[in-house]
């Protein structure tokens, strides 16, 4: 069975993730505090997005 994905569905086409975007703020030095203001998620989701890309 395949699933589909969001992008799929809705042709939303190519584009940077906001992982991406996380990941960028924190290589660029932010603090988490700054990066949950700045993408508004949570800590808990920053940190496994850049325990995910460690």
């Amino acid at each position: 069975m395949v699933v589909p994905t969001r992008d799929e569905i809705q042709d939303i086409g190519p584009t940077v993730s906001h992982k991406m975007n996380i990941i960028k703020l924190f290589l660029k030095g932010y603090e988490h505090t700054e990066i949950e203001q700045r993408t508004r998620h949570t800590g808990e989701s920053i940190k496994r997005y850049i325990s995910g890309f460690s």
